[in-house]
């Protein structure tokens, strides 16, 4: 048996949800989904510049970042059922991601952590991503790729 903690910006994509569902096969696979809440900033801000997005593509109010990320946890929780794995649980994480990860893996015993996110420039290139964070701080795997996609990240 596998205990898996998923960090992701926003529900999972098909894809790795299969991908965390049979990686491990044909041992069961026990998942713990956590979806930080947007931390905005200069950085964040700085990074959809450079990724060409334009201010307000995205934005959600603060206010409805809570309940967009618990509809994220949700869907991604009935999602890797639906794909095969044993158990699914879903979180949000109103403070930092990494906080929220370490206590997720001190509380159920976790093998691996694995961060799914899409490029973000600036983080990703002076470490400050969320996988390069938890890996300094997590005694786990850490595995951190492109959400949707088999690209590995830092």
């Amino acid at each position: 048996m596998f205990t898996i903690i998923a960090v992701t910006e926003k529900q999972l994509t098909a894809h790795d949800v299969q991908r965390l569902a049979h990686l491990h096969d044909p041992d069961p696979v026990i998942v713990h989904v956590v979806v930080p809440f947007h931390e905005g900033g200069l950085v964040e801000s700085l990074d959809d510049l450079a990724l060409g997005h334009r201010p307000g593509d995205d934005d959600v109010p603060d206010a409805d970042q809570e309940s967009v990320a618990s509809d994220a946890a949700a869907s991604s929780v009935q999602a890797l059922l639906a794909g095969g794995v044993s158990e699914a649980f879903g979180t949000t994480a109103p403070s930092d991601p990494v906080v929220a990860v370490r206590e997720v893996a001190d509380r159920v015993q976790a093998d691996e952590v694995w961060v799914f996110t899409e490029p973000h420039l600036i983080q990703d290139s002076f470490r400050r991503d969320w996988g390069s964070r938890i890996r300094r701080e997590v005694p786990l795997p850490v595995l951190h790729v492109v959400a949707g996609t088999d690209r590995l990240l830092s």
